[in-house]
């Protein structure tokens, strides 16, 4: 008896993934990577050269495909990505420029532009977000005033999600999650905003449509299928930002519901039913825009060093080799204490996130003494991270009015059981650790299927994939040793 399997790809900053869903057991069929390309064209900036990174997708999914044993087809496929970055393309779909990475700095005059010519609390009332550099609106306008002849031949401007599923069934389509990236798209009415558009001085024609994440928007062509194995003809769904993908394959989807992601970064996803962007949401730094399961939006806060400032640490306790220093760190802290024998720290190497966003704020170590050794400084760093995760359940808790029955966690540090079960402790909450190995990936699979038909809805696709999880629950002496820790420390 054959098998109907959902292919779903993650196109990362390192790496671009892909797994095969079985749609009817619900288990992962298969999976493969490949690294993601990128050259440093000045110390600092990063770009991808868009057919290399063509080039990975399509090798990715023949790797799939070619092992496809008798019986079993590929029946529709989605992608996620990172978010806004992206290029210009012709009318041809050839493209006119390298795509300027997410996190490159290059448009931190374009943000300043706009700090300087609009009010950043319109800016959140309507796209949700906060103003910052790395916004897919900041690229076009340095491309308009650094590569003028581009601009001037452009016809369509695509982020990487949007590349796929333009190169797989020729549609001019994007999802909302990539779309609230650009800072253009108008979060109450789903669809562009005339206002940003108007200030910025884009074309709407440039912009590709926008849908709700699991909309079949195509199908593929036969030259795609040439390209990759795949059937001519087969659905092609809209799939996400990757953060959100993989909180959909998480099951962080309903409202009240709370993700904690710990990788590089840190960001906290708060599941909302509607669309708020309230002046204290502004005030303390949150952006608010939608998810990927349609119907509901995600309130998110972050910290720029998660995962970063462990390894920092580690290597400032002399930890070794560089790919084991952060395993390393946490079999060291588990030798401490709840508390850190009150040691105490502040992890902002790269300022403070959210609540209450300081640009200027950096790491410090606090109350060391002559008895501190090493197992205490790193158990304190990673109490800081548990601590920055308490001051923001804290803030939406207050201005949301509701307290969260647990946590789910993702990210490669929320992967270490000391960690989950510390976070559990210090918050006071159960911490749900689902074993998804390729979470992105995962929930783009799973919006294919949503595009296909196949799944209802977010929730039915969530409870049809196996998706095992640990369940951390909190302990109450270990919790209370952390609040008079932290009450001490103050």
């Amino acid at each position: 008896m054959g098998s109907e399997l959902l292919l779903g790809l993650d196109v990362g900053t390192t790496h671009t993934k892909g797994l095969l869903l079985d749609a009817a057991s619900g288990a992962v069929a298969a999976q493969t990577a490949v690294a993601t390309p990128s050259v440093e064209p000045r110390p600092g900036w990063r770009e991808y050269d868009p057919a290399a990174l063509w080039a990975g997708v399509r090798n990715c999914i023949r790797a799939l495909t070619g092992g496809l044993g008798p019986g079993q087809r590929v029946t529709a496929v989605a992608a996620a990505s990172m978010g806004e970055a992206g290029t210009l393309y012709d009318r041809e779909g050839a493209p006119l420029a390298p795509i300027i990475a997410w996190h490159d700095p290059r448009t931190i005059p374009q943000r300043d532009w706009w700090a300087a010519h609009a009010d950043p609390r319109r800016i959140h009332a309507i796209t949700g977000q906060h103003l910052g550099h790395i916004f897919s609106a900041n690229k076009l306008m340095w491309l308009r005033e650094n590569r003028p002849e581009a601009y001037g031949r452009a016809a369509m401007w695509l982020g990487i999600q949007d590349m796929v599923t333009y190169r797989l069934c020729g549609a001019r389509a994007t999802d909302y999650t990539i779309a609230s990236r650009t800072m253009l798209l108008d979060q109450a009415a789903g669809d562009w905003s005339e206002e940003m558009l108007g200030l910025a001085g884009i074309p709407r024609a440039l912009l590709p449509e926008s849908h709700p994440s699991g909309t079949a928007v195509g199908r593929v062509t036969p030259e795609a299928a040439r390209e990759t194995g795949l059937a001519a003809g087969m659905p092609v769904a809209t799939g996400g930002h990757d953060h959100l993908c993989a909180a959909l394959a998480c099951g962080c989807t309903r409202p009240g519901a709370v993700l904690d992601s710990t990788g590089t970064a840190e960001a906290l996803l708060w599941i909302v039913g509607a669309y708020r962007p309230t002046e204290e949401l502004y005030r303390l730094g949150y952006a608010t825009y939608r998810h990927t399961a349609p119907g509901t939006c995600v309130i998110l806060g972050g910290l720029d060093t998660g995962g970063a400032y462990l390894d920092w640490m580690a290597r400032l306790l002399g930890l070794e080799p560089a790919g084991e220093r952060v395993a390393q760190l946490l079999a060291l802290a588990e030798r401490s204490e709840p508390g850190a024998r009150g040691v105490r720290a502040t992890p902002f190497l790269l300022g403070k996130g959210t609540p209450r966003r300081d640009p200027a704020a950096r790491a410090a170590i606090m109350r060391l003494s002559a008895q501190h050794g090493r197992e205490d400084l790193a158990r304190a760093a990673v109490e800081a991270l548990a601590w920055w995760l308490c001051d923001n359940l804290a803030a939406l808790g207050e201005l949301l009015g509701e307290r969260p029955a647990a946590l789910i966690g993702t990210g490669g540090v929320n992967r270490s059981p000391f960690v989950c079960q510390l976070k559990a402790d210090a918050t006071g909450l159960p911490f749900r650790a689902p074993r998804v190995a390729e979470g992105a990936a995962l929930g783009a699979a799973m919006l294919a299927g949503i595009g296909a038909g196949i799944f209802r809805d977010a929730e039915a696709a969530r409870a049809a994939a196996r998706v095992g999880e640990e369940m951390y629950r909190p302990d109450a002496g270990r919790g209370e040793a952390y609040r008079e820790s932290l009450i001490a420390n103050r």
